[in-house]
């Protein structure tokens, strides 16, 4: 795992699969996961409610 999958993690409290998935589909930044809807984020493999709403309360949807 990279450094900056690892940071990821940690920033989320996310495991360390869905870390390298967020990676992959280029949500590798908070600024990323800011922008991005529930939806996109929902699609990422290993990303389900729970996860979704951990997510969430450490990084808010950016209001439009």
């Amino acid at each position: 795992m990279d450094a900056r999958t690892q940071k990821l993690q940690l920033k989320l409290g996310i495991n360390a699969e869905i870390a390298e998935a967020l990676v992959r589909v280029g949500l590798g930044k908070p600024s990323s996961i800011r922008n991005a809807t529930d939806e996109m984020l929902r699609a990422v493999p290993g990303i389900g409610k729970a996860t979704l709403e951990r997510i969430r309360a450490r990084v808010p949807r950016k209001e439009p």
